[in-house]
């Protein structure tokens, strides 16, 4: 067999020995013999260095096998260290009598690296190498609680570069990445060896000062900061002069939590960047004029849920590969007498920390029941999911006040009702989120993690907390038709998700091209535009029966093509949306502007001059989506020109032909996708 396989007498010596053991160990099966286990068998601890307990005296000590595989090395004869999965158990005869020990063992090491480097990637920035958003909240999380736990200052910076996008358009991305990992290798320097500089993104950046003991030890570092930045850079041979906008927020001054924090230096940021940029500024705690508008907020919220001002809306998710419906997410609206219908995002933050946030959840959870119990009465028996704050999931009778909802609504059960909770709502408190979690599970009732990607996750908390289901972001999905990242983290957290064995929901699915590159990356479920946009209770049960699953899904539901082929899909929508705009233009009178024209086709050009014409120069396809291309394209110019002419009544008579370009065009990508899978060519 593959593995190293030891087999000893009752004292450990060794009787047999196989050629896995003899390539393992440095040892031959002759040499070996009759030796102790722990002579040949030399096991440590990867991290310490520590050597591990003789494996058989586990196996003694127990009755059954048992397993290690948390960090063991294997030293060799030779010194050559393997990682390995070792297991150790008796060897019994008919009767029961332990006649020796077996020892398996197989070499991990390729596993392990490759574990730990994708466990690195996840909590570091590529570009930099900083630490990324993900282990600033853990760092941050953990600074916290040592500032509390030894009465000392933590100080929060959030570092934004004044100008950057000037430099990354004049200078072109190259020589902005280099400035970035000069800015981030600066910013490392200026700060002590115990501090954490991290990349937010783009051009932000944050720094964590611990352990200071006097505010006045803190000008000196933020000083120190803004002198790292004045001296020039230089990047490809250009001298580039940088400043910075930096907020400042301390704890404990500031009470907020890791979120808070963050949010906190980033106001400050952007009060300096308002009053001219290079420099810093503290945040203001008090701060009246704000916490006087959000508590009129709060009260006008609180005065809508009295005169039953709230709606939920329903928004339907489907499974892509059958087009089948699978339930529904109920979407919260404030249905204003002045404003019209406001959305969460409009006035949530303001009642999130208040009890209001939880007597709304309450609603929510009723009102989504009676909504699953009238669909019952229609024959229809499909789960709607309801979004819990972090704040209503910590309350200690969360569970008990759940199940006294079901029991207003005895037909309903538990399996039509599932619980979205937010990522960073989850990890502010993992241990009691997994306890709710694991009650509102045995109960029957399902728990989906929303929003990922955009927290401060961990792989140890998806872990830790048994949701079942993972919902990808929608600002992720949005964009990674264009946005190479975006496409690598979706498909990244659809492979995390299903090592895990959770099923995956992708939000913001917004057009068909969006489906299939989710179908391709074996994403289950979706839900976005491109199925339909949040309803009112009143028409769901109309949109059920008449609900017909997008055509391409079905057609193309087995379609095999190489994710690098991405920019034929990302064309397909975009011609479409580029010629409603164009459209849109026009009958309003309107000039459009030729860098929109340019803006959109970017991806695709870039793909058929270098990996499709590697990859399928020789399809005919290719060539005939080209030419297609540039007909579509000369039509937007000559519409332009017609436009900027003022000559209305021949650009908006030449729509009808702009359209036909655009069908003749989207029907050669359609033909050229299905070349690269290679349907029809065998």
């Amino acid at each position: 067999i593959g593995d190293g396989v030891i087999t000893t007498d009752l004292d450990g010596k060794i009787e047999l020995f196989n050629a896995v053991a003899e390539s393992l160990t440095g040892w031959t099966a002759s040499n070996a013999w009759g030796l102790k286990i722990g002579t040949v068998l030399k096991l440590v601890h990867e991290d310490t260095g520590e050597p591990l307990p003789d494996p058989i005296k586990r196996a003694f000590s127990q009755s059954n096998a048992q397993s290690r595989d948390d960090r063991t090395v294997l030293v060799a004869r030779d010194g050559t260290r393997h990682a390995i999965h070792e297991s150790a158990s008796p060897i019994r005869s008919h009767d029961g009598a332990t006649l020796g020990y077996i020892i398996v063992f197989q070499d991990v090491t390729e596993k392990r690296e490759l574990m730990d480097k994708i466990v690195w990637q996840a909590h570091h920035d590529v570009l930099t190498d900083l630490p990324n958003r993900a282990l600033l909240g853990d760092r941050l999380a953990q600074a916290l609680a040592n500032a509390s736990r030894h009465d000392q200052l933590l100080a929060v910076c959030l570092v934004d570069l004044d100008g950057f996008k000037p430099i990354n358009d004049n200078y072109g991305h190259n020589v902005g990445d280099a400035l970035l990992r000069q800015v981030a290798m600066r910013l490392k320097d200026a700060v002590r060896s115990g501090d954490t500089v991290a990349r937010l993104g783009g051009d932000e950046f944050v720094i964590l000062l611990t352990e200071l003991n006097l505010l006045e030890g803190l000008e000196p570092a933020v000083t120190r900061v803004l002198d790292a930045m004045s001296e020039p850079f230089t990047c490809e041979e250009n001298l580039i002069y940088l400043t910075i906008s930096m907020g400042v927020t301390v704890y404990p001054s500031d009470q907020a939590d890791v979120d808070g924090l963050l949010r906190h230096a980033d106001h400050a940021m952007y009060l300096v960047k308002q009053s001219g940029r290079n420099g810093y500024r503290m945040f203001d705690t008090i701060q009246e004029q704000e916490i006087r508008v959000r508590r009129e907020l709060v009260d006008e919220f609180h005065a809508a849920m009295l005169n039953g001002d709230l709606r939920l809306f329903y928004q339907p998710k489907v499974e892509l590969l059958t087009g089948k419906v699978v339930g529904f997410e109920a979407l919260l609206r404030w249905q204003h007498a002045e404003r019209g219908t406001i959305l969460p995002e409009e006035f949530l933050a303001a009642i999130e920390h208040t009890e209001l946030v939880v007597e709304l959840g309450e609603w929510v959870v009723v009102t989504a029941l009676n909504a699953i119990a009238t669909l019952q009465t229609r024959n229809w028996e499909l789960p709607i999911s309801v979004n819990i704050s972090a704040r209503h999931l910590q309350q200690q009778d969360f569970v008990d006040r759940l199940k006294a909802k079901f029991a207003l609504f005895p037909t309903v059960p538990p399996q039509l009702l599932e619980l979205e909770i937010l990522e960073s709502g989850a990890m502010q408190d993992i241990h009691s989120a997994r306890s709710v979690v694991v009650a509102c599970q045995e109960m029957g009732v399902a728990v989906s993690l929303d929003d990922f990607g955009t927290g401060y996750s961990s792989l140890t908390y998806l872990k830790e907390l048994p949701a079942q289901v993972i919902k990808i972001d929608r600002s992720f999905v949005c964009d990674m038709l264009v946005d190479e990242d975006d496409l690598a983290l979706v498909a990244g957290v659809i492979s995390l998700a299903r090592a895990f064995g959770r099923r995956v929901v992708a939000e913001g699915v917004e057009s068909p091209e969006h489906g299939l590159v989710l179908m391709r990356l074996g994403c289950d479920h979706a839900q976005g535009f491109s199925v339909a946009r949040p309803m009112p209770f009143a028409t769901v049960e109309s949109w059920l029966e008449n609900f017909q699953p997008n055509p391409l899904w079905v057609q193309w539901r087995n379609l095999e093509w190489d994710l690098h082929d991405v920019p034929i899909l990302s064309a397909r929508r975009a011609s479409r949306l580029l010629a409603d705009n164009v459209a849109r233009a026009v009958l309003s009178m309107q000039v459009f502007h030729g860098a929109e024209t340019v803006s959109r086709v970017q991806t695709f050009q870039g793909w058929c001059l270098g990996f499709g014409k590697d990859r399928h120069g020789e399809l005919p396809e290719l060539r005939a989506t080209s030419e297609a291309s540039t007909r579509f394209h000369e039509r937007i110019d000559h519409l332009r020109v017609l436009c900027l002419e003022g000559a209305w009544q021949a650009a908006m008579a030449a729509l009808p032909q702009l359209e036909s370009e655009r069908a003749a065009y989207e029907r050669e990508l359609d033909s050229l996708l299905l070349a690269v899978a290679g349907v029809g060519r065998g």
